[in-house]
């Protein structure tokens, strides 16, 4: 009988280890929204914390050339998904050609839990 538990509680945790493994986290593509051509920006890494309530959120970026005026914003969202906060002002992308960078922001509000960054062009 004993062995039997000691089975069943292996067989337990090996299920919750699939059912953890197969969470999806967002792709950085599903983060991502592009309007007109913004193919010129590349987003290489996308990192989000909670720091004293807030969120805070790094956006590294590397831009190919600047043929075009880049422009972007964070859409701040809530625990559904829902938009909080209203939307920010377009900000220019001030990188250079060739060149990577980072885009520090942090949330309005402690109501943002989420987050996607807008892209868009001239």
């Amino acid at each position: 009988m004993f062995e039997k538990t000691k089975i069943l509680k292996f067989f337990s945790v090996c299920a919750l280890l699939i059912m953890v493994g197969c969470s999806s986290t967002p792709s950085i593509d599903d983060m991502v929204v592009r309007m007109r051509d913004t193919d010129e920006v590349k987003i290489l890494d996308m990192r989000s914390i909670v720091a004293n309530g807030m969120l805070r959120v790094d956006v590294t970026v590397h831009v190919k050339s600047t043929k075009k005026n880049v422009s972007y914003r964070m859409l701040w969202l809530d625990k559904n998904k829902f938009q909080v906060y209203g939307a920010e002002a377009w900000k220019p992308l001030t990188i250079g050609s060739g060149q990577t960078g980072v885009i520090h922001a942090v949330a309005p509000g402690p109501n943002a839990t989420d987050f996607k960054f807008e892209l868009t062009s001239d």
